[in-house]
């Protein structure tokens, strides 16, 4: 939001059942008039092992990413995202899934 990234951490409650977890008190809400864009993503991306030496991306630099390109056009996005991660990742296997998903407010640009 206006050139400035808010993030959401994650509730993570473990895979199998507890019936204790309160899901309830897990919830963000978020007032979407007041968001340019909002991403959504698992940890394929910044935890992809590459750049030549073996290392993992890492959140940061994929936060500096977004920002980077936060001007561009959605398809832009997608484009520069895409490419970065393949030149990033190289000859290294992909270890997880990579999903990001960008929503874009009409109104706020």
């Amino acid at each position: 939001q206006n050139g400035q990234m808010q993030e959401y951490k994650p509730f993570t409650p473990s895979i199998g059942f507890d019936p204790y977890t309160n899901f309830d008190q897990s919830a963000i809400r978020i007032n979407l008039r007041e968001v340019d864009e909002l991403f959504l993503s698992t940890d394929g991306f910044h935890d992809q092992f590459g750049g030549g030496n073996g290392r993992k991306l890492m959140a940061a630099k994929m936060k500096e990413l977004l920002l980077q390109y936060s001007s561009l056009s959605p398809a832009e996005q997608e484009f520069h995202l895409r490419n970065f991660f393949m030149e990033w990742k190289g000859v290294e296997n992909q270890t997880d899934d990579v999903l990001v998903i960008g929503i874009r407010n009409p109104s706020r640009r």
